[in-house]
């Protein structure tokens, strides 16, 4: 059948004139040419639309890699500053902290946070800019759908306005979320320093169910009503050791305040401690402020039967200056048992030297 049709084609195309197949030979070029021209419009096209579909492929990769850098620092912020503002945080730890950080900003020259905003441990070698002798207990108020409110009061009895102004802008700056609900400011007739109270009030995320918030940072964790208390004094713990506990305050690195506890050493390589039941392989975070007497003291954390604190007790130097210690530890064993700790635990190497202890925190912060 196609031989028949070929030998068909060649006998017209034999019939045909040299004119007539000139005029077919040029006809077939333009046919080849156009098919050829079609093809390339179609190639180019469909190329075209790869390289438009590579490109908006590139743009949406590059734009998905910015948002997830720019989602690593946004956790890593909101991260920083949910460690400042947990749910789980009992009115002991809120008051806690937000006295340390009036403390931290009264300073000449404040203290760095970690990175759960907690001021470091480092000696005030410069004074304050401006005094306050004593903090009062603040009160929890529902602030409304899904934050709470803890208001405290504080008096500064004698400064400079331009110190008091200063202050007050340290407090607006707080990434504690401050705000200063009212301000007193009184001069007496021949001074030129002044007297302010002031009415501050911290806002804490609500995490309760409902409110629409959720604690980002893992929960502290309430060990027992004694171990988050705020202090250490007669009335919320019980010292034991070698050392004896004082009767009266006489070092002047922290505010005289009733639940401080000052504990004095009599002899050489004498020891106090608080000893408290915690959890068997869980990590622990302990916070206390301590002003040492004449003499260095080591403070850390211990079992009962250790001869030793754990590794990273710190040693504090004894120069009458307060310092703001923050102790991280693990206990052995399997998780679920309890165990008896000495915490703090605060050795002293020589006699005649006093240690004034106050604000122990303890938050259980993980299980290993």
């Amino acid at each position: 059948m196609l031989n028949k049709i070929i030998i068909r084609l060649l006998d017209l195309w034999a019939k045909l004139s040299l004119r007539e197949k000139r005029l077919a030979m040029l006809t077939g070029s333009v046919v080849v040419l156009m098919l050829a021209v079609m093809t390339f419009q179609r190639v180019s096209g469909s190329l075209r639309e790869l390289d438009n579909t590579l490109s908006r492929l590139e743009d949406t990769l590059v734009s998905y890699t910015y948002q997830i850098a720019h989602r690593e620092m946004v956790e890593a912020k909101y991260a920083s500053v949910a460690a400042q503002h947990s749910s789980a945080w009992t009115e002991a730890e809120i008051h806690d902290r937000l006295r340390q950080e009036i403390y931290r900003l009264a300073r000449n020259s404040p203290q760095d946070l970690d990175k759960n905003g907690i001021p470091l441990n480092t000696p005030n070698t410069e004074g304050n800019l401006v005094e306050i002798p004593a903090l009062g207990k603040g009160s929890m108020a529902e602030g409304g759908q899904g934050y709470r409110e803890y208001m405290l009061n504080l008096r500064i009895p004698s400064s400079t306005l331009d110190n008091v102004i200063f202050f007050l802008e340290r407090l607006q700056r707080s990434p504690q979320s401050l705000r200063i609900d009212g301000l007193e400011i009184n001069r007496s007739p021949e001074s030129e320093l002044v007297s302010a109270t002031i009415d501050i009030s911290r806002i804490i995320a609500d995490g309760t169910p409902g409110s629409g918030q959720d604690a980002p940072a893992a929960p502290a964790e309430d060990i027992s009503e004694e171990a988050v208390s705020t202090s250490a004094s007669p009335k919320t713990g019980s010292w034991q050791g070698t050392a004896i506990q004082a009767e009266k305050l006489t070092l002047p690195g922290l505010p005289a305040r009733e639940d401080n506890a000052v504990i004095a050493s009599l002899q050489e390589q004498s020891e106090a401690y608080m000893l408290r039941t915690l959890e068997k392989g869980a990590v622990y975070h302990m916070s206390l402020d301590l002003c040492a007497g004449s003499h260095d003291m080591t403070v850390g954390v211990g079992l009962e039967q250790d001869r030793a604190p754990f590794p990273g007790s710190q040693t504090i130097t004894g120069n009458g200056e307060s310092y703001r210690l923050q102790v991280q530890f693990t206990l052995p064993g399997k998780p679920g048992g309890l165990v008896p700790v000495k915490c703090p635990w605060i050795l002293f190497n020589e006699k005649d030297t006093k240690a004034e202890i106050s604000n122990i925190v303890i938050r259980k912060i993980a299980e290993v």
